[in-house]
């Protein structure tokens, strides 16, 4: 009898334990399955804040005297249907550039995601924009926002590019010429296509 229940009693410790290791197994697959999803949603928004720094830089960098890599760098990365947007206005943005003689350099501040739903991200690019032109020959710094949309599933393409607003003044030195404004100047890309 004495050794039934000994039986007994190691195959319930033995069940016992054997429960607890499954149980661990199948908590520990969770965590690690739930670390996984933040570190992969941690990555997406930090690729969607990339790529969209990296446009809005590029779009707010331009020469009057050599617009071509300001156009490419316009269209690079984004879906066809804006690029034919983007593309209709360069000849318009190109005549008010040149009389002007408007040279302008972006630098991105930073780029947050404001949010998400699927595969699409809309990120603030936050721009510091040196430019110069006739109207302020000793410069202007403006601080003006990109509003990028991004599709994930289509290799971080981007849908729609606006602009919050006009620039706002980073600093009060220089020629007091007005802040450019979204109609003014590709500081917010173009006239706005999506917006």
């Amino acid at each position: 009898m004495a050794a039934t229940a000994t039986t007994v009693v190691v195959t319930v410790v033995i069940l016992a334990l054997l429960a607890t290791s499954i149980l661990f197994g199948v908590l520990w697959g969770m965590k690690k399955s739930e670390l996984s999803d933040v570190q992969e949603a941690a990555a997406n928004r930090s690729q969607a804040e990339k790529v969209a720094a990296e446009y809005a830089a590029g779009a707010s960098t331009f020469d009057y005297r050599d617009l071509t890599p300001w156009r490419s760098a316009l269209t690079k990365g984004v879906s066809p249907e804006l690029k034919t947007k983007l593309e209709a206005t360069v000849g318009a943005m190109n005549q008010l550039l040149q009389p002007l003689q408007w040279v302008s350099k972006g630098t991105v501040m930073d780029a947050v995601v404001n949010s998400e739903s699927g595969s699409i991200f809309k990120v603030n690019a936050y721009v510091r924009v040196e430019a110069t032109n006739v109207q302020a020959a000793s410069g202007r710094e403006v601080v003006t926002v990109y509003n990028v949309t991004l599709d994930k599933d289509k290799d971080w393409q981007i849908t729609d590019v606006g602009g919050v607003g006009g620039g706002v003044p980073a600093t009060t030195g220089g020629d007091q010429a007005p802040a450019p404004t979204a109609g003014e100047t590709p500081a917010a890309p173009a006239p706005t296509p999506g917006n």
